[in-house]
């Protein structure tokens, strides 16, 4: 964390030094930051916020750091490696222009600024020279001195160590070693600091107010006691600090730890029954309860959140007046709260509020329907009123409130309970704003809405990093760009602040774009649906169906590219069951085919690809052995009597019209008709290619046909016969010998 003082122009009195994101102006002020100028990353004007980025990711806000008046302005620091100090300049429009040097913080006070020692930050300059400490950190930033004061006295009392530190432009020492802290320990009843520290130092105990409680010095032996003139109890500090001669100091806080403030009276209500009393007080008193005559007749724990319920017995009666006392862990016993069957006997919470800066209205918020007292200082009565439904009220007041007086508000129920009384004054508020209305855009880069006007819009992510502010207009409108994107269920929460530095309840918006890319696609099957053969291709598998069809599983509504060998075919969306199937508008190409997917979410996000699926595309197998729908039995061992002979001639004869009218009688539908009668065959039309098949000849048939069925038993009485069968469809073609196939080729008449 980056410490920042904040110190008043006016009298240089130290206004704020803290390590908060949220730094808030309110009069004009020098303003150093504990990180050189390399350190920044930027600085950049939001409204009239200014938000400083450091390199290693933080953010600090400086609220209200652009005034409309210049002469009320602001003035940021960094310091130097020198010990000197850099100013950041901006424009008329809060953009950072430059840096400029700067050897003393003084010369950014006001002229004639009023500087008493109790009150004035000797923090900037060394002892010697004059120049600025040049170590920006708890241990020497404190010191007008090189001081070496420690993070207790910084909690304690700031940069006001010119108490102890004496006219730095006398020291010339050139000791600046710091002496270890001192150890401090409180007595039980918290009237004595005893310790031990560097022996001859002098010991100073300081209050809350920065004012000298007590002093001592450390003896020869390390050890002092130091009597204190008030006891310091109920966790009130002091910081003890130890100062050697040459004015180096360091330091250590105690804490009063002894409790003697009692706890406020509890809040109790009995129940119907007269048997249960329920309530809130201080976290983990003990509650006891009395009748009406002051005997105990129960008692209980409060929890850690003060909230308690006590039975007792014997139960109060209608009519009976119980009380009920909380007693803390000290024995400080509170006021009696009075209890009774039947009775709200609960008082409502102290009212929040705002006066105006006239002092003559009221606004705020308290229990519904309840009256509103607004009493002076005196306790006399100058307003009241009536909270809605919904809490809310506004009270006219007179004579108007002023600033210099505290009036009192009250709030009281319908039962007639009384909140404890709050201080008023004009100009107070304590009314946090509603809680803002956030909406954020798809990309998840800004956050609209609509709040209290003129109030700060700030954003942190789950990690309490500041994502952004913004500046309310006078219509209530803002808009917050985010300094990184709230995305896929990423959230943040959002608050408005007043200028009174109340804080709404704060609003949480939650990332919706989707940056997460979608898993890889599965291809599933590869389907071939043509030809003989059909199916699923098994990989590295073939086929004869050039176009197969592609099928798989991906995220519903992704586009998914189809690529083969690399290259993209196609794309289909996947359905809202996940699944896709995609066919291909052009033939695969013979050969190898390597497929892969890859998808596209609605939101561009992109998957890796897909397994591969290999596969060969294979040129389709031609069918021989079928003419004109009629299947050719090459199977001939087993002719019939009942044949047809046909005598092959050289005469020429009609054309036939197909292979059927080559082997037999065929009628106009080109059904075969059987007889016992010859046919002339010419050798020609015998091996037309018009006849048969492109790929095979009638006569290459033949030959082929005689070759695997030479060995079979020939009819001797008819060696050379070509017959057909009795079936209807089928035909029958003897063997030829082959020493018969000269006899074929020549155009003669064969006779059997």
């Amino acid at each position: 964390m980056t410490r920042i003082v904040v110190v008043a122009k006016e009298n240089k009195i130290l206004l704020q030094d803290t390590q908060s994101r949220e730094i808030s102006l309110d009069q004009p002020a020098i303003i150093q930051v504990g990180v050189p100028k390399q350190d920044i990353k930027s600085l950049t004007k939001s409204g009239n916020n200014l938000t400083i980025t450091l390199k290693n990711g933080e953010q600090i806000v400086l609220e209200n750091f652009f005034t409309v008046d210049t002469a009320k302005a602001h003035s940021l620091t960094f310091p130097e490696p020198n010990g000197s100090f850099v100013v950041a300049n901006f424009n008329s429009q809060g953009k950072f222009v430059n840096y400029s040097g700067l050897q003393k913080l003084d010369a950014l006070l006001y002229e004639g600024a009023d500087t008493v020692a109790v009150q004035q930050v000797q923090a900037y300059q060394s002892t010697a020279t004059g120049a600025s400490e040049t170590d920006f950190s708890f241990s020497n930033l404190l010191s007008s001195s090189a001081v070496k004061a420690g993070l207790g006295i910084a909690a304690a009392v700031g940069l006001g160590l010119a108490l102890i530190d004496g006219d730095s432009s006398t020291k010339t020492s050139s000791d600046i070693t710091a002496p270890k802290a001192p150890t401090a320990t409180l007595s039980e009843d918290g009237k004595t600091i005893r310790g031990t520290g560097e022996a001859g130092t002098t010991i100073t105990v300081i209050d809350k107010d920065k004012k000298v409680v007590a002093t001592t010095t450390v003896d020869k032996d390390g050890n002092y006691s130091v009597e204190l003139p008030e006891a310091l109890l109920n966790n009130n500090v002091y910081s003890v600090v130890s100062k050697d001669k040459a004015g180096n100091s360091s330091s250590t806080n105690v804490t009063g730890t002894k409790d003697t403030i009692a706890p406020d009276e509890p809040q109790a209500q009995l129940n119907e029954l007269g048997n249960i009393v329920a309530g809130k007080t201080e976290a983990n008193a003990t509650i006891n309860v009395y009748d009406a005559v002051g005997n105990l007749i129960g008692s209980a724990k409060a929890s850690a959140d003060g909230t308690f319920n006590v039975p007792i017995s014997p139960a109060l009666t209608s009519g009976q007046v119980g009380t009920v006392e909380s007693v803390d862990a000290s024995g400080n016993k509170s006021d009696k709260h009075s209890i009774e069957i039947g009775k709200d006997t609960i008082a409502p919470d102290q009212a929040k509020f705002e006066v105006t800066s006239d002092g003559l209205t009221v606004n705020g918020i308290a229990e519904a329907n309840a009256k509103v007292i607004i009493q002076d200082s005196k306790g006399i009565v100058i307003g009241t009123g009536t909270a809605d439904a919904n809490g809310k009220f506004t009270v006219s007041v007179s004579p108007a409130l002023d600033t210099s007086t505290t009036a009192k508000i009250i709030i009281e129920d319908v039962a007639g309970n009384q909140s404890k009384p709050a201080d008023i004054k004009a100009g107070q508020d304590t009314l946090a704003p509603d809680q803002p209305v956030a909406s954020l855009n798809a990309e998840g880069t800004i956050i609209t809405g609509t709040a209290e006007a003129n109030s700060t819009i700030s954003v942190y992510d789950s990690a309490n990093k500041l994502l952004g502010t913004a500046t309310v207009d006078a219509n209530g409108h803002y808009a917050v760009n985010l300094s990184t994107a709230l995305t896929e269920k990423i959230s943040a929460t959002v608050y408005a602040k007043d200028a009174a530095g109340n804080k709404s309840t704060a609003v949480t918006v939650t990332g919706t774009k989707d940056i997460t890319a979608p898993s890889a696609p599965k291809i599933s099957t590869v389907t071939d649906d043509v030809g003989s053969t059909t199916g699923s291709i098994g990989e590295n598998g073939s086929t004869d169906d050039k176009r197969p069809v592609i099928s798989g599983t991906g995220e519903a509504g992704a586009t998914l590219i189809i690529s083969d060998n690399g290259k993209a075919l196609g794309s289909v969306i996947v359905g809202t069951d996940g699944k896709w199937s995609f066919s291909f508008e052009n033939d695969l190409s013979l050969g190898s085919h390597t497929l892969t997917a890859i998808q596209t979410d609605k939101s561009g996000n992109t998957s890796l690809a897909s397994d591969a699926r290999t596969f060969t595309v294979v040129e389709t197998v031609v069918e021989t052995n079928s003419v004109n729908g009629a299947s050719l039995n090459h199977d001939l061992s087993d002719t019939t009597a009942n044949s047809t002979v046909i005598g092959i001639s050289s005469s020429p004869v009609a054309e036939p019209s197909s292979i059927a009218q080559v082997l037999g009688n065929v009628d106009d539908n080109t059904n075969v008709v059987h007889s016992s009668s010859t046919v002339d065959v010419d050798v020609n039309d015998l091996i037309s290619v018009n006849t048969f098949d492109s790929v095979t000849s009638p006569i290459d048939q033949v030959i082929a046909n005689s070759i695997p069925q030479s060995a079979q038993d020939i009819s001797s009485d008819h060696p050379r016969q070509l017959t057909t069968t009795n079936s209807d469809t089928v035909l029958g073609l003897p063997v030829v010998q082959s020493d018969t196939i000269a006899d074929l080729l020549n155009p003669q008449v064969i006779t059997f």
